[in-house]
């Protein structure tokens, strides 16, 4: 089935302003539609990757010395990663919503997450994952 996409230039505009400058975003109507909500994650999404590919520890990379084919790949390792990110914050958002997140996780939870080039998302729990050492490292439930 296709998803219907209604883009209004006007509220990306509107969007665009808010997260720039820390204003609150507003509903439409006063409630949230799917296409609503869809608007404000292109508008997050572009917002995020517009940052680009970051080294290791979350500093912009120095393009100078990269070759046109592995800017390439970080760009489209960028892309998967953030898209494994973003269902990623989905399914824990999902577990608060359900009241299953407390089960799992601490009120903070860190971690890194990579995906691989067969986009196999590999999740590295750094702070905030409860029963971290009988898992043996790995969040396995939130593997793909």
């Amino acid at each position: 089935m296709a998803l219907p996409i209604v883009f209004e230039k006007g509220r990306a505009e509107y969007l665009l302003e808010c997260i720039e400058h820390g204003k609150p975003i507003q509903s439409l109507n006063g409630q949230w539609t799917l296409n609503d909500c869809l608007a404000l994650a292109g508008a997050c999404f572009f917002m995020a990757i517009s940052h680009g590919p970051a080294t290791r520890d979350g500093q912009r990379l120095d393009w100078t010395n990269i070759s046109a084919e592995k800017r390439e790949a970080l760009w489209d390792g960028h892309f998967h990663d953030l898209h494994a990110a973003i269902q990623l914050y989905g399914n824990l958002t999902q577990k608060v919503k359900d009241n299953e997140y407390d089960n799992e996780y601490a009120p903070l939870f860190k971690a890194a997450l990579q995906t691989t080039g067969s986009n196999t998302v590999k999740l590295f729990p750094i702070e905030g994952k409860k029963n971290l050492e009988k898992e043996g490292g790995d969040s396995p439930e939130l593997t793909h």
